[in-house]
């Protein structure tokens, strides 16, 4: 059995998107990286991704964690965290079903959500920082997704999570 779920946020609401409304990086071959906004999204603010290295032979898994190389690559990935946070949107999925979902472009401190069909949010006074319509456009052009036309504005998205 499956949950339902909510979301209230200030942005917009770009629907079902097919593969040919897609930016060409949605597709870059790297399987475990297709549809990855976050990960092109920092890339494009300045983040530099960096091959995790190599596990020598006969090296224990402790010897490896503690590495040079592998603590230059982890230092890498927490750094890829400052671009996202410099521009507070995000890319959220909501519908029925995860093979078609629709998306959503969100400004991150404006979204409400309830996860479950017995949790309630109450719904204190919708203010807009004026800053956010500024970060959503910013984020779209980034990301080379559609831009509706309207302006952002409030939405209500269900979803059901099976």
């Amino acid at each position: 059995m499956g949950s339902p779920a909510a979301s209230v946020y200030f942005g917009y609401d770009l629907g079902l998107l097919h593969d040919d409304d897609l930016p060409g990086w949605w597709f870059d071959g790297e399987s475990d990286r297709d549809g990855d906004w976050e990960f092109e999204l920092a890339t494009r603010l300045g983040w530099t991704w960096r091959e995790r290295p190599d596990r020598r032979s006969g090296q224990s898994q402790s010897q490896y964690t503690d590495s040079p190389a592998y603590q230059r690559y982890q230092a890498n990935l927490a750094r890829r965290a400052a671009p996202l946070e410099s521009l507070p949107v995000e890319l959220a999925d909501y519908g029925f079903t995860e093979s078609e979902p629709a998306w959503a472009v969100r400004a991150t401190k404006s979204v409400r959500s309830v996860n479950d069909a017995y949790e309630t949010l109450a719904l204190e006074p919708l203010t807009i920082d004026p800053a956010w319509a500024q970060h959503l456009t910013t984020f779209i052009e980034l990301l080379e997704l559609p831009h509706p036309a309207a302006g952002p504005r409030w939405y209500l998205n269900c979803a059901f999570h099976p």
